[in-house]
């Protein structure tokens, strides 16, 4: 039944999301053909870039950017917007009633926010690696060459994953934390002002974690980072980074805890 939650809601987003996505690979492509003509007329005439070309390279990557807030801005309020309205509003009376576990509700509302915040990421990387390999005739082959070859993913391999696991499970609490906020408001003492109730709870509850967790980490992890730097690579004190990774899953387990419980006891959807 998750996957099939989970289906439902990768569509609901996909409509929004992967017309953003490919406008913004679009507009990549035409940045990096752009650049790479004006920057070849410059080579070979010996000339200043025409004064035009500049405006028309600044204008397109102005939209690009403010491509990219609103991605940002979209992903946001599309978190926000699909787990309350599915969950919290009137459509709350009909996901209810389904054979499922409020769990899996929320469960696939997370899963499927993590994979749009994989895919945005993987979708800016490949517009600037667009833009560099049509515009500034950047060899992908041959970088990736240097890279392998580097010595790099040899020794920084499990530092990649942990970074990777570390964005995960802090966006992964923020999400939770929008979560958790939207169902606190609900409750029929704050149901008059949910969305001021709302706002302030995303702070009050922020404010909480950051202090939890940095109590924890001062008495638990002590103060030092433990970060030894080689000629080759930056190595972190894995234990270190593993411990705090760990109090990060149970920042998450925690949300989700509170999260499901009020779903389950305190739901209001009047």
């Amino acid at each position: 039944m998750l996957g099939k939650l989970m289906k439902y809601e990768f569509k609901a987003c996909g409509r929004i999301f992967f017309p953003l996505y490919l406008g913004i690979l679009i507009l990549a492509a035409i940045n990096g053909v752009n650049l790479g003509v004006n920057f070849k007329n410059e080579a070979v005439d010996g000339l200043p870039m025409d004064p035009s070309a500049y405006n028309t390279q600044g204008i397109l990557s102005l939209i690009l950017v403010a491509l990219f807030v609103a991605l940002f801005v979209i992903t946001i309020v599309l978190t926000i917007q699909r787990f309350k309205k599915n969950l919290l509003d009137e459509e709350g009376y009909l996901m209810f009633t389904l054979p499922v576990k409020s769990s899996s509700l929320i469960l696939s509302k997370l899963l499927v926010a993590l994979i749009y915040a994989i895919i945005s990421a993987i979708v800016a990387s490949l517009s600037y690696i667009i833009m560099g390999s049509i515009g500034g005739d950047i060899n992908i082959l041959e970088l990736f060459k240097v890279f392998t070859h580097s010595g790099f993913l040899a020794e920084g391999i499990q530092s990649i994953v942990y970074m990777i696991l570390g964005i995960l499970i802090n966006y992964s609490i923020f999400v939770l934390i929008i979560y958790l906020s939207l169902s606190v408001g609900q409750l029929p003492q704050l149901s008059k002002h949910r969305v001021a109730a709302g706002v302030v709870l995303f702070f009050i509850i922020n404010l909480i974690i950051t202090n939890i967790y940095n109590f924890v980490t001062n008495n638990l992890l002590g103060s030092v980072a433990g970060l030894e730097i080689t000629s080759n690579f930056i190595v972190s004190n894995f234990k270190y980074i593993a411990l705090d990774l760990i109090i990060g899953l149970a920042i998450v387990t925690v949300l989700f805890l509170l999260t499901n419980w009020i779903l389950n006891k305190k739901l209001n959807l009047e």
